[in-house]
């Protein structure tokens, strides 16, 4: 199972024009991402909520740990830490897996 999705201001549309989620068969969100032009809108909580009624039992999404606005919002949305990278990765950045369980 695959879902892409994109919103904008809570309506689908392009997905280039401003965010995307892709979530794996494994229940990993392999990308979320919104442009800058539409944070702070909902936007993100809009393909969170996507995921959330996708998988029924957990998601897990990589995240890098530079990218402290996205701590802020995973950590937000419930999500918690469960495995830390020194850069083990496509950019060799250190990163951490996150997961959220209910």
């Amino acid at each position: 199972m695959k879902t892409d999705a994109a919103v904008r201001s809570g309506h689908s549309q392009d997905m280039a024009a401003c965010a995307a989620i892709v979530i794996a068969r494994n229940h990993t969100v392999r990308r979320l991402e919104v442009d800058g032009r539409y944070r702070n809108r909902g936007t993100g909580l809009v393909l969170v909520a996507k995921a959330k009624g996708e998988f029924l039992d957990s998601i897990q999404l990589w995240s890098f740990q530079q990218n402290i606005s996205a701590q802020r919002f995973d950590n937000r949305q419930g999500f918690q830490t469960i495995h830390k990278t020194d850069g083990d990765n496509a950019k060799a950045l250190p990163d951490y897996l996150l997961a959220l369980r209910r």
